[in-house]
């Protein structure tokens, strides 16, 4: 059971969610058709980690990059693009798997002017070395990228070198403990010492797109996220982000470090 507004309800695990009546491009269009100020923060924070790190530790080849839980969300997979040969998507809901194999292979994403809807989101990462020096990419992505209907519950481990997950282990459950196993088996999918990059929504019992309701783990804070990802990463920075005033959720937490050795 968990609490919501004073009153005990009982929670929704991850299977008992029809993930077929999920409306990507609803939900796109409520969060990512415009670049908000909370996620150009995101960006700015994944790209200069992500640049610092592979600054430091700079590689002869490109790396297998992993974007767990997808969704209807591309700026994740962006981060990893400069560092990765491939860049796997995976989703489980099948409008998000039908909506990413259009989106990353460049179809049907395009704003009214005919620009790239992405293109603001990127030139917040070309901001940073790394991310600057690739001229094209839009046609990098739709090149590099593959997609898989996947759990992130049932992610292979140590398959992937660095990593992103956007919004996903808090909002495919409203079970703590099934929402805990979600954040591990991410970091348990990337190899020793890859880099990472994870976004929860704090706040949240459950959230609604087009009129359905999903589930999701109230409380998310910087202290849980901490306690949950640090007995498998190194150099754990936790960072608050405030968000434009919403009902739906309160803030967010990214987590940016390494995975334990």
């Amino acid at each position: 059971m968990v609490l919501h507004d004073g009153h005990e309800e009982s929670s929704r695990r991850n299977r008992d969610v029809d993930w077929r009546t999920f409306n990507s491009v609803s939900y796109w269009e409520d969060n990512y058709r415009v670049l908000r100020s909370d996620d150009r923060e995101i960006v700015q924070a994944v790209a200069g980690f992500f640049s610092d790190h592979f600054g430091k530790n700079p590689g002869t080849e490109l790396l297998r990059g992993l974007d767990a839980g997808s969704g209807a969300n591309l700026y994740p997979a962006l981060g990893l693009l400069p560092w990765s040969g491939k860049i796997t998507l995976t989703d489980l809901a099948p409008g998000n798997i039908a909506w990413l194999n259009r989106a990353a292979a460049g179809i049907g994403v395009e704003n009214e002017e005919g620009g790239w809807v992405w293109q603001p989101s990127w030139a917040e990462y070309a901001r940073f070395p790394g991310y600057r020096q690739l001229a094209n990419p839009r046609q990098l992505l739709a090149v590099r990228h593959e997609v898989l209907r996947l759990n992130v519950l049932e992610l292979p481990e140590a398959d992937w070198d660095l990593g992103t997950m956007f919004f996903v282990a808090e909002s495919m459950t409203s079970d703590q403990d099934e929402f805990r196993a979600a954040s591990t088996a991410f970091l348990r999918a990337l190899v020793p010492g890859a880099p990472f990059a994870a976004a929860f929504r704090g706040g949240a019992f459950e959230y609604q797109v087009a009129g359905v309701s999903f589930p999701a783990v109230g409380a998310v804070d910087a202290e849980l996220i901490e306690t949950v990802l640090s007995r498998f990463s190194a150099d754990l920075e936790v960072i608050k982000i405030d968000i434009p005033a919403r009902a739906d959720y309160d803030g967010i937490v990214l987590a940016l470090g390494t995975t334990a050795c």
